[in-house]
């Protein structure tokens, strides 16, 4: 009988699944299977890339429901993108023949090398403008001086859609992210196009509202550091709501199911001391509701009330709770926040009992 050693295969189910990966790249039940064992043996990073091909092959066919699916299944991916905003018909294609005409858009090009500005921040202005070569970086400057990038606008879309349809004043600094051409789009012949062809309009307004609502976004201090995409896939799920002066906006023992922000106007946390209400605790602009959820159980402390009226940003718990399971500085920043709120809130109700 041979001394000699004999090497078996290795029949574990992580290099079974690993060689049928290798054999059926394209396959999803293979995929979704070897990237659950790369989880359960703790390599993070592989089941991340595997999941991120899964991810890309799944946009390739067009399965941009289920693509969603697999980001909030697997928030370890961790490159969310903003999945509707990237499949959407470029805004090139729905603007009239002349517009798309080569010979016109060379007559009313300007071009822009990288750094220049389009336009800044404050500058008035009612123009629409369409990116035919390079990309445009949008971001805007916080209270403290630093830049926070809101969009990249590639070519075949356009930028300054918001003062199109509300002329006013930049709300944000538009640079060449590389070397660009611009195509400058009179605005009544955009006004006339968008009469003629309603579905223009709804497209300009789908998109500034998504880049409004980004920017609201991304202003927040809690939230301004987290990947744009993070940001951005927020923004497509997040409505506006109004509350009038007076509304109990939430209820002391309350189990929230969203996020809410304060965007404009004033509201507190209220509690009845001796059969008076007493404002606890002023909500700063930009004040996260329901957050906390996301990183413990959690009710809500005391009565939200509307001291004005109000707008509140509703940012759905589940886009909310994988954005920070998929960014863990995020679910450290709530961690700290929630326990600076609850002692300012605690040290409040105590000082108006002893009253």
């Amino acid at each position: 009988m041979s001394n000699e050693t004999r090497t078996e295969p290795d029949e574990s189910p992580l290099a079974v699944y690993s060689d049928l990966v290798r054999l059926y790249p394209e396959n999803e039940g293979y995929l979704r299977k070897y990237a659950d064992l790369l989880i359960e043996a703790g390599r993070q990073t592989t089941a991340k890339e595997v999941l991120q091909h899964l991810h890309s092959l799944l946009i390739r066919r067009g399965q941009t429901s289920r693509a969603n699916d697999l980001l909030h299944q697997y928030p370890q991916i961790g490159r969310i993108r903003a999945i509707e905003e990237a499949n959407r018909k470029p805004v090139i294609e729905l603007l009239p023949d002349e517009m798309q005409n080569r010979f016109w858009q060379i007559m009313h090009q300007q071009r822009l090398r990288e750094g220049r500005h389009l336009f800044r921040q404050g500058d008035p202005g009612d123009t629409l403008y369409l990116v035919l070569r390079g990309e445009l970086a949008i971001f805007v400057t916080n209270d403290r001086g630093q830049t926070i990038l809101l969009n990249l606008v590639e070519a075949g879309n356009v930028v300054g859609e918001g003062c199109l349809l509300d002329p006013g004043v930049r709300n944000a600094d538009v640079v060449a992210n590389k070397d660009s051409v611009v195509i400058k789009l009179p605005r009544k012949k955009v006004i006339q196009a968008m009469i003629d062809n309603p579905g223009l309009e709804a497209e300009l307004r789908r998109l500034s509202d998504f880049r409004r609502m980004t920017c609201l976004l991304s202003v927040n201090p809690m939230l301004q550091k987290t990947p744009l995409n993070m940001r951005q896939d927020m923004a497509l799920e997040t409505m506006l709501r109004t509350y009038p002066e007076g509304a109990v906006i939430h209820q002391a023992g309350e189990e929230l199911d969203i996020v809410d922000m304060l965007v404009q106007g004033e509201a507190a946390y209220v509690m009845t001391i001796r059969e008076q209400q007493q404002i606890l605790y002023k909500l700063p602009q930009g004040e996260l509701i329901g957050d906390t959820l996301a990183v413990r159980k959690s009710s809500c402390p005391a009565d939200i009330v509307a001291l004005s009226d109000v707008t509140m940003a509703h940012i759905p718990y589940a886009c909310f709770k994988n954005v920070v399971e998929a960014h863990p500085p995020l679910k450290e920043a709530l961690m700290n926040h929630a326990e600076k709120q609850r002692e300012q809130l605690m040290r409040r109700i105590a000082s108006l009992k002893t009253d």
